[in-house]
């Protein structure tokens, strides 16, 4: 017998930190009265679609601001992004991987199709800042998690529907 294929309804409300709904009991459909074990001759295997793998990087265009110490002082900057992927208030990583900065705005649209973000570091020196080689056009920066609670967040955000990922 073939695996019952589950649907990503279920699959999202089983990951709820919920007991509402137990995964062997959820059927799909109104007036559905056969587990899914049922439906798959009392076996608990299943097959599941799942998200792809995440995007993690953007690379830089330019540095925007006019400085020679992007971050010290704790001062943010700006920075031009081939692409919207970056999340606000999300993180990101320096390509020389030795500075987080904290993400301070959306991305906003230039007119050849670029993003302009707004950066400020994350570390806990004032007389820290970023060289400026970690802004060379095309050079990446990763993304990194937000900085949220640990009392079961998973983020700040949503990623479903989110514009930055459009």
């Amino acid at each position: 017998m073939d695996e019952v294929l589950l649907n990503k309804n279920l699959t999202y409300m089983w990951g709820k930190d919920s007991d509402m709904f137990p995964l062997l009991t959820l059927t799909e459909g109104m007036d559905a009265t056969m587990t899914k074990k049922a439906l798959n001759g009392g076996d608990s295997q299943y097959k599941w679609p799942v998200a792809t793998r995440m995007r993690d990087v953007s690379r830089i265009v330019r540095l925007v601001s006019t400085t020679s110490t992007p971050g010290k002082g704790y001062q943010s900057f700006e920075v031009e992004m081939e692409d919207n992927w970056f999340i606000y208030q999300h993180g990101a990583v320096s390509p020389d991987g030795e500075h987080m900065v904290r993400i301070q705005s959306e991305g906003q649209r230039t007119a050849k199709g670029t993003y302009i973000y707004r950066f400020q570091l994350s570390g806990g020196r004032a007389d820290e800042f970023i060289p400026l080689s970690n802004f060379d056009s095309g050079m990446y920066w990763a993304s990194a998690a937000a900085p949220v609670a640990a009392a079961k967040s998973a983020s700040n955000c949503s990623l479903i529907g989110n514009s930055s990922l459009n």
